[in-house]
Formats: C-alpha cells, structure tokens, sequence
C-alpha cells in the first residue's frame, strides 16, 4: 500500500485546492466545464507517472539511471538540474499556502510560517527512505480528515451555485478551456522525474499493474476531490461575504478559515494541521531531488544538497509571499513546458525502441549508453514549440493569440514526440546505442 498511500499524501494539500479554485476566478468555468478539465487534466498527468514508478521494483533503479537510457549520462545533467529547479519553484509556492493556512487560524505572521514548515519538510526528508515512507503513510490521514471536515461544512451552503452557468463567453470559452487543462497538467510533471525513486527498494516480484494502478490511484482520488473542493468553494464565495473578507486577506488559506469559522475553536485547529500537512506533500519530493543531485556530484552526501536547497527556497518564499496567484499560474504552466518532452522521451524509448528491456550493467558506462543528442534535441525543440502556444501575462505567443488560451502543452507534446521519434532512429544508427 505504500505506493498508494505515499502519492496520496504527496497530492492531499493546498496545491490541487487551490488549481480548482483558479476555474472561476481566471477562467470562468462553471462547474461542469471545470469537472471535464479537472477529469481529463488528471488522467493526462498522471498516468506517465504511474508508469514510471513501476521502474523502481521492476529494474531496482532510481528515475535519474533510468533517464541514462535515453539521456545519456552527461545528459541527464539536463533532468536532474529541470527538477531541482521546479522542487524549488514548487517549495516556495508550497510554503506560501501553508504559511497562509497558519495566518490565518493562529494569527502567526507569514515570515514565521513559511520558516517552521521549511524546516518540518527538511527534518522529514533528510532521514532517509525509510522514515520518509512511514511518515507519508499517516500524513494524509489526517490532511483527508479535515478536508472532509471543510465538505460537510461548506457544501450544503453552495450546492445551488453548481447549476450556476459559467461567464465566459463562447469566443474564448474554448481558450479557458485549455488553459485550465494545461494548469492541471501542470501540477504534476516534476513527480515523473522521481516517480521510481519511491518503489526502487520494493522487491522485484511486485506487480507492475499494482504497483502503477495504486500510484496512479493514490495521485488521481486526492487531486479531483480536492480540485473539485477548490472549484465549489470559489462558486460560493460570492454568496458569502466572511468567506471573501478571509479570501482577500490570506488567500487560499483564509478560504478554508472563513468555511471553517463557524466550528470556533475546533476549526482553527484544523485550519493549523492542514498549513502542518503540507511538509508531508514537498518532504518525499525533497528527498528524491537530493537524491538526483547526489548522484550526478556525489562527492557530497545527499543531505548538503537538501540543506543548501532547503534554505534557498525558504528565502525565496520569503521575498514572493504576496505575489502567490500570479507567480503560481507562470511558473505551473512553464513546468509543463518543460517535462511534457522528457515524459515523452522516456515513454517512447520504453515502448518502441526497447520494449521495456533495459541492460542494467550498462548503467554507468556512457560508452554504451546513449549520447543523448536525440534526447535533448526533442526536449529543446517541444520547450521552443511550446513557447509559440504559450499564453502568460508577461509574454503570449502566436498560437495562443488565434486560439484564445494556453496550447504550449499540446505543442510540446506533438513536437517532441514526431522530432525524437526521428532523431533517436538517427541516433541509432550512427552509434549503435
């Protein structure tokens, strides 16, 4: 069950609320437009994912190593340097929610936040596999009570807003439509480059369909509900002026405050587990990229590397806590952008040029393992093709002009799959690797 219940706790948090919150307020979904992104987001997210967790028990390697098939070992520099970057982008933004959680139940300043759940996330993730899996097998217990709590609470009060009409118009509506999809999506791509990293000591005789099916189940259940939990409460919260009074005061975080109010005392303790629990959700995730740091500059144990990270996302969530909402949508769709190629490389190295048949003795000798050009050359051209679907305040590209909203994801998608498709023929053919 420890690939259920790890995935679980990693998606159980604020993240997924507050995506499903963003339908109505950036968008303009309503409910049922909202429900198919959320459903098809998820699916289209998750599932590489899933699969690549099963190469943990079925080779007994790390997700870096079996980036090395198709990267090479100097190229999968590349991977590992993307993922670092994103767990710290994903830190700050964590951190923020939970700081804002902690504001507003105890009245604790965000500073103080944001510096105490850094250091409950680092203190979890530097001790070790072990510790990490116990942890995250009760973590999201109690993070799925209390959003239970807030359900029961807030949703007989908002049913009637589900029937509600969205307010986009029919000109951009299918423009709000992918740029909400391309957010889903976004949430998840830097779990696929550590996806193996937590079944690589299960044993071997594991079925890879259970072992991917309770990964993707674990990742899938959590991430609807409570995008769906974001979504319903942002409905509602014009019909509630406390909960708007909260909403603009301390963001996602008041939300909740302003739903759970009424349970005095009792929902402010909710409130403070909920901004505790997301160090269960950025701990696991901490782990494996130290771990990946580690093994491309191990003359350092993997513990420097996680401290150094640790304190530099802490500042950084320091300088950006009132710029949450924007710097969240820029740098969730950026990600896409980025690991959308790698999850298409490694998915079609697997299936058609190996077939699943990976030589492990080979791991580490980049005389018989791939260059690596025809890798990162289709990670390069879907990263530049995404920029031309690309649709952020600070930039918009040509293709999302025409169409009204975010198609980066789906350029990144058919141009690195048709340009490795090619390049790694090539590639073969020339070297024989």
């Amino acid at each position: 069950m420890d690939n259920f219940t790890i995935w679980f706790s990693i998606n159980a948090t604020l993240g997924p609320l507050a995506i499903g919150a963003m339908a109505g307020e950036l968008f303009n979904l309503g409910f049922w437009e909202g429900l198919a992104c959320i459903l098809v987001g998820n699916v289209i997210s998750i599932l590489p994912g899933a699969l690549f967790t099963t190469f943990g028990c079925r080779y007994g390697t790390s997700q870096m190593t079996i980036t090395r098939y198709s990267y090479g070992i100097v190229g999968t520099a590349i991977p590992v340097m993307m993922t670092l970057f994103t767990h710290v982008g994903y830190s700050i933004l964590t951190l923020i929610l939970g700081a804002q959680m902690l504001s507003a139940s105890a009245n604790v300043p965000s500073t103080a936040g944001i510096v105490f759940v850094a250091f409950l996330a680092w203190a979890i993730s530097v001790s070790g596999y072990t510790i990490v899996h116990q942890i995250e097998r009760y973590v999201w217990i109690i993070v799925l009570c209390v959003f239970f709590v807030v359900a029961i609470v807030s949703l007989p009060s908002i049913i009637d807003d589900i029937a509600l009409p969205s307010s986009s118009s029919t000109t951009n509506k299918l423009g709000s439509l992918l740029s909400f999809v391309t957010l889903i999506v976004a949430n998840y791509p830097i779990l696929y480059t550590c996806a193996a990293d937590y079944s690589v000591h299960q044993p071997t005789t594991f079925d890879p369909l259970l072992v991917g099916g309770l990964s993707f189940l674990g990742s899938f259940l959590p991430s609807v509900s409570l995008e769906l939990l974001g979504l319903v409460l942002m409905m509602g919260i014009q019909r509630h002026p406390a909960w708007q009074d909260s909403y603009q005061l301390y963001g996602i975080g008041g939300l909740l405050g302003g739903v759970l109010a009424p349970l005095g005392v009792i929902g402010k303790m909710l409130i403070v587990l909920l901004g505790l629990g997301v160090a269960g959700s950025m701990a696991p995730i901490e782990y494996s990229v130290s771990l990946g740091v580690a093994s491309l500059y191990p003359q350092l144990p993997a513990a420097f590397y996680n401290s150094v990270m640790a304190i530099s996302y802490t500042l950084m969530a320091l300088a950006a806590a009132d710029r949450l909402i924007p710097l969240f949508q820029a740098f969730a769709c950026i990600l896409v952008y980025i690991f959308a190629p790698y999850a298409v490389v490694l998915l079609l190295e697997h299936f058609f040029f190996r077939r699943g048949a990976y030589p492990l003795t080979i791991w580490n000798d980049r005389t018989k393992l791939p260059p690596g050009v025809a890798a990162l050359a289709a990670t390069s051209i879907g990263a530049a093709a995404a920029v031309l679907g690309m649709k952020q305040s600070w930039f918009e590209g040509p293709a999302s002009k025409v169409l009204g909203g975010d198609v980066g994801l789906w350029l990144a998608l058919a141009t690195s799959t048709g340009s490795y498709a090619v390049l790694r023929i090539v590639e073969r053919n020339r070297t024989g690797r």
